[in-house]
């Protein structure tokens, strides 16, 4: 059975884009799968909706995943009993809030994230067919909560410049309490899809 190998990149394209680069440097894969949660940009995506894309757009780009690669991913995903949504995706630098998200989600994008885009561009470049699988946990009427951005850097975000919206986290009790339902829910579809994705990149 071919070696399936599990990178974690941290938050936002330019870590992104450098953990893609390593790995690409260091396993020579035969195909690529981005994969993680995102912010819903449609009305009817829910928390836990799956979305498999065929592009992600930056803000001054756009970048097709494999069309070969995509349909394996819905395909499997399909077999598997998720009935995967299929459209284009944006990638941003930092998290967009209930505002942003209904200006991205104007021309039909289903999803947004701050690192697909940057996956997808790095596997191009070296030329390795890549796919992207996004699971909507805060739907687009509600942002992550300010004072759980702030908390980004555990993960691998700039933490300096949301550093004083800690304080806020007192206050924002039920919108943290709601983040947390949404994001289990996100999880929760994520790890279901994620096999039969990754069974359709080795075959």
């Amino acid at each position: 059975m071919p070696q399936v190998v599990a990178e974690r990149c941290g938050i936002g394209p330019i870590n992104a884009a450098r953990a893609t680069e390593a790995a690409i440097a260091r396993w020579r894969p035969r195909a690529v799968l981005v994969a993680g949660i995102a912010g819903g940009l449609q009305p009817d995506l829910a928390p836990g909706t799956t979305a498999v894309l065929d592009a992600v757009r930056t803000a001054d780009s756009r970048v097709r995943a494999s069309p070969d690669l995509t349909d394996a991913v819905e395909d499997a995903l399909r077999d598997a009993g998720t009935d995967a949504r299929r459209g284009e995706g944006w990638t941003v630098d930092g998290v967009a809030d209930a505002a942003a998200k209904r200006r991205l989600g104007t021309d039909g994008a289903l999803t947004v994230d701050s690192e697909s885009g940057a996956v997808l561009d790095r596997a191009q470049v070296h030329g390795v067919p890549a796919a992207a699988l996004r699971v909507v946990a805060d739907p687009v009427e509600r942002g992550v909560p300010r004072s759980v951005v702030a908390l980004g850097w555990v993960d691998g975000a700039t933490w300096w410049p949301n550093l004083l919206d800690l304080w806020r986290l007192p206050f924002e009790i039920g919108e943290v309490a709601q983040f947390r339902r949404d994001l289990r829910d996100g999880l929760k579809e994520l790890r279901c899809a994620l096999p039969p994705a990754l069974e359709a990149l080795t075959t």
